[in-house]
């Protein structure tokens, strides 16, 4: 059991003892165990919330193909599924009415670290246990109780991946001076950039131009001639939507930005804008990189893995999120357990 199940299952015991004891009463007795999921299925980060939710559907379908929860005599997972919309004010009342109907064991949240921020206030107040692998590290920071983060934060990841890129960039002969900052102002982002301005600096990394919109991007050509203009080393992409990674990598191609390391979080969205490879040259002379900590190689094809997802969504590959979401219900599941 991973140190974060650990967590969890400590705070879901301590108030559960009761409900569990009432639910089970006599031998063999089954419940059913009711996990709320809250993602953004509208709305510009519609197409992560897809794959949240089908990371979360195929872990709950295998949890209860294989019996369900033993030791709670043979309990089901139900997935109680709840859309943030757009906005942090349409996730807030999206966290309202799921958690105020008493009925989940817990909830995984939100993709957007804005959402998870807002819904872990609500989770926090009604004592429902929230995991998240959202980035911002204001989510941990609060002394909350029942907010638990299973991947690490801005703060490391930025100091690791300023080490990497300069280890990789001296194997290949190069020197990072320069590096540019655009990105939306969502809260991950805005975590990104601080961590970034205050890190690159100590690395003899001078920041050429700080670039914030908020999202949707209406129109990634001023954002790509900007970056033109800065003339960087390195760009570090901070846009949370798939639409906005794509708009700003097509930009770079209509403005003749070329020979860039662009290191951003949307992997798919690069995929999709044709930058296929991983620190290779492709879009046009644009190189494409990912965080070194966040980085998870696809799934090969032909694993049980990778059918189940192109059977629920065809054409798509494996991405992280499908990964890790399945992987919170799990961790949710096993916490649980007496």
């Amino acid at each position: 059991m991973t140190a974060i199940a650990v967590r969890v299952r400590r705070t879901l015991l301590a108030g559960m003892t009761g409900y569990f004891a009432l639910g089970l009463s006599g031998a063999g007795a089954q419940t059913t165990i009711d996990i709320g999921l809250m993602g953004p299925f509208s709305g510009p980060w519609a197409e992560h919330g897809k794959f949240m939710r089908i990371g979360a559907e195929m872990a709950v379908e295998e949890i209860n193909r294989q019996g369900g929860i033993k030791s709670l005599g043979a309990a089901k997972i139900n997935l109680v599924v709840a859309d943030t919309g757009p906005s942090v004010e349409t996730a807030t009342n999206a966290a309202q009415r799921l958690l105020s109907q008493g009925k989940l064991t817990a909830f995984t949240c939100c993709f957007l670290s804005s959402f998870s921020l807002a819904a872990s206030e609500i989770g926090e107040r009604m004592q429902v246990p929230m995991l998240t692998f959202s980035y911002s590290d204001v989510l941990v920071r609060r002394g909350y109780k029942y907010t638990f983060r299973d991947s690490s934060g801005a703060d490391f990841q930025v100091k690791a991946a300023a080490d990497l890129l300069k280890k990789e960039a001296a194997k290949i002969g190069k020197t990072i001076r320069t590096a540019a900052l655009a990105g939306d102002n969502t809260a991950a982002s805005v975590a990104y950039f601080k961590s970034l301005a205050e890190v690159l600096p100590q690395s003899d990394i001078r920041i050429a131009l700080n670039r914030v919109w908020t999202p949707p991007l209406a129109d990634a050509i001023p954002v790509a001639l900007a970056i033109r203009d800065a003339n960087p080393d390195v760009v570090f992409l901070g846009a949370t939507t798939f639409d906005d990674t794509v708009g700003i990598i097509r930009a770079f191609n209509a403005t003749g930005v070329k020979k860039l390391a662009l290191i951003g979080r949307s992997q798919e969205a690069a995929r999709r804008a044709g930058v296929h490879s991983h620190h290779r040259p492709s879009a046009d002379g644009i190189h494409r990189g990912r965080y070194p900590i966040r980085c998870r190689r696809p799934e090969p094809e032909g694993t049980d893995l990778h059918r189940a997802v192109a059977k629920r969504a065809p054409g798509s590959r494996c991405s992280w999120r499908i990964c890790r979401r399945s992987l919170e219900v799990a961790v949710v599941t096993n916490a649980v357990l007496p």
